[in-house]
């Protein structure tokens, strides 16, 4: 009798278990949840206290990120040394930029191609009329 009580708490702590991930799911999707970008040793600025309409969201210190845990970031201030916990939604990431070679130019090299062009003619109604000059 015991044995069969446990088997039936087992089945129903792993439906509770697959209906519990389901609604996570459902509620991930649904609020466009994502995992965060940030990784160790990445640069980031960190989020300042709102000072007024016209100044900026994020500080102009650059932070290095030493460690995260989940959601948690910690980072370092080269400058200082001063050490900060945040959440990774206090954080932004300074994208890397990639070093140019001599031969690289960062704008498209000249052979590439235009975009297309349509042809330019008279409408049909018009028939042998001949009003002005088009670009042939």
């Amino acid at each position: 009798m015991n044995h069969k009580v446990n088997s039936i708490a087992t089945v129903a702590a792993d439906d509770y278990a697959m209906a519990k991930l389901k609604c996570k799911e459902y509620a991930d999707a649904r609020r466009g949840a994502r995992e965060s970008e940030v990784e160790v040793g990445d640069e980031v600025l960190l989020r300042e206290e709102d000072k007024g309409k016209l100044s900026c969201n994020f500080g102009n210190d650059r932070h290095v990120v030493t460690s995260k845990q989940g959601s948690d970031i910690v980072c370092e201030n080269p400058s200082n040394g001063k050490v900060t916990k945040r959440n990774s939604t206090f954080v932004k990431v300074i994208p890397k930029t990639p070093s140019l070679n001599k031969n690289d130019s960062p704008v498209g090299d000249a052979n590439t191609q235009q975009r297309p062009q349509r042809v330019r003619k008279q409408p049909d109604w018009y028939g042998d009329v001949v009003i002005h000059a088009l670009d042939e």
